[in-house]
């Protein structure tokens, strides 16, 4: 069991089979403005074909960016592939997913760029089970011009995430 040291730690216990059970975790939604601000990161910079893989969700699932835009201004969204581990039990975490969630130990992702050496790049993304069976898919190709892309600097990034918003000054005490 973890310990957030912004909050109180996770609880567990014992359940009547001797099971350790977890009574409270940490997901997203205890980091509500964290999430906001690396949004509002990606949204400043002007990032496009962003794709976010994450292993631990104990899941395969796939987002094709309709739920995944956390940022102020909106519509910045980008296609999401979780994998799970492949040998931990699985269950939904998060959500909602636009190609829907597949809990399930023996899973995998899988992402796959194809560029076609003129102006097209074509990306894959599939959770499979530990058969190579595909349990979700998702692919989606972006047009890529002469002009050289935005770049969003990992160090720039870095700085706006830990760096929140300045808070207005405190009006002054009445005496």
């Amino acid at each position: 069991m973890g310990c957030d040291p912004r909050g109180p730690p996770d609880v567990g216990g014992w359940d009547a089979e001797l099971r350790q059970v977890r009574l409270r975790q940490h997901d997203w939604g205890d980091y509500a403005d964290e999430r906001r601000r690396i949004a509002d990161a990606i949204a400043d910079a002007a990032t496009r074909n962003l794709v976010m893989l994450s292993g631990d969700a104990h899941m395969a699932a796939i987002d094709d960016g309709t739920n995944s835009d956390y940022s102020t201004p909106g519509g910045r969204g980008f296609p999401v592939l979780h994998a799970t581990a492949l040998d931990r039990p699985g269950r939904v975490k998060g959500g909602p997913y636009s190609h829907g969630a597949f809990p399930g130990a023996g899973q995998f992702g899988v992402l796959s760029v194809d560029d076609d050496g003129e102006n097209h790049i074509t990306v894959d993304l599939a959770g499979r089970d530990w058969t190579g069976r595909t349990l979700v898919a998702h692919s989606f190709t972006v047009r890529v011009s002469a002009e050289s892309p935005v770049r969003l600097d990992a160090d720039e990034l870095s700085r706006s995430i830990s760096s929140p918003p300045a808070s207005p000054a405190p009006a002054p005490a009445d005496r």
